[in-house]
């Protein structure tokens, strides 16, 4: 019996873009972007607009893949914690690799993400949900007015 190809030359020769999940760790790849590069995303358009330019219709991403095994294992570095991590199988219709394609609002309006990194996008996760947690702890252990 000969050998059975492997996931990552039948994927690639069928042309899809699943072959690019199996080059990295396995685990879905997907896009993040901070809030922030949202904001100036926004501010740019509605500037674009103020100033006579076309409507249109943009991408927002950070134009890089991070898969779900970066995400955990960034996540448990910087938490300095271990993670129960369950592993559930992929959802049916659920493509292995979304990646958003940013060029035309990087043309059209110098859009450039800037805080989309990992590090700084689960910091900024980290720093607010401890906010949160302690705003929310002082509400519960003031006095009721």
């Amino acid at each position: 019996m000969g050998k059975k190809p492997s996931p990552l030359l039948t994927n690639r020769f069928r042309g899809d873009f699943e072959a690019y999940a199996y080059l990295r760790d396995g685990s879905c790849i997907r896009d993040y972007i901070h809030v922030e590069d949202i904001a100036n995303a926004i501010a740019l358009a509605l500037n674009h607009l103020q100033k006579g330019g076309k409507s249109s219709i943009y991408n927002l991403g950070s134009g890089k893949g991070i898969s779900n095994k970066e995400l955990l294992a960034q996540a448990k570095k910087l938490l300095g914690k271990k993670m129960r991590v369950q592993h559930q199988p992929a959802r049916p219709g659920d493509p292995a690799v979304v990646i958003a394609a940013i060029s035309k609002i990087k043309n059209e309006l110098n859009f450039e993400p800037k805080n989309s990194d990992l590090v700084t996008i689960l910091k900024s996760v980290i720093d607010y949900n401890q906010l949160h947690s302690q705003i929310l702890k002082n509400k519960k252990n003031s006095p009721s007015t």
